[in-house]
């Protein structure tokens, strides 16, 4: 599994946390995990799927299945995505299905979708953490 990160992973901000910790938890499965953050990247290693942390900031890339990370406050996105779509860029409509936060979330994520008559598949994210060591 990819973990796109389009911010570049230098920068120690959360989102490199954030990536570090999501691939932790799949290296936990024992899955194969990289955190990428260039498309040629995501080519080269011929995921499973790829897992985007922003998908307001880029669109689906490659012919693998695309999850995108909906979670951010539904606030934020209304602006983002109204500004998108007066430019075309409505990124965040590209990807094959979409990890959901949030009633408020996928509300509006539906409302989008809605305008291109599709029906992207929804699915909560869940959120756990291994119990501490005896």
């Amino acid at each position: 599994m990819a973990i796109l990160n389009p911010i570049d992973p230098s920068h120690p901000v959360a989102e490199r946390e954030l990536a570090l910790r999501i691939a932790r938890a799949i290296e936990g499965l024992g899955w194969e995990t990289a955190i990428l953050s260039r498309s040629l990247q995501v080519e080269t290693m011929d995921p499973d799927g790829v897992l985007c942390l922003h998908p307001q900031v880029t669109a689906k890339l490659t012919h693998h299945p695309w999850l995108a990370c909906y979670w951010n406050p539904p606030s934020l996105l209304k602006g983002a995505s109204d500004t998108a779509r007066v430019h075309g860029e409505a990124f965040e409509l590209t990807f094959d299905a979409y990890l959901v936060s949030g009633s408020g979330l996928e509300s509006h994520l539906a409302g989008l979708m809605a305008e291109l008559g599709r029906d992207p598949p929804p699915a909560c994210p869940f959120m756990s953490a291994r119990p501490a060591p005896p």
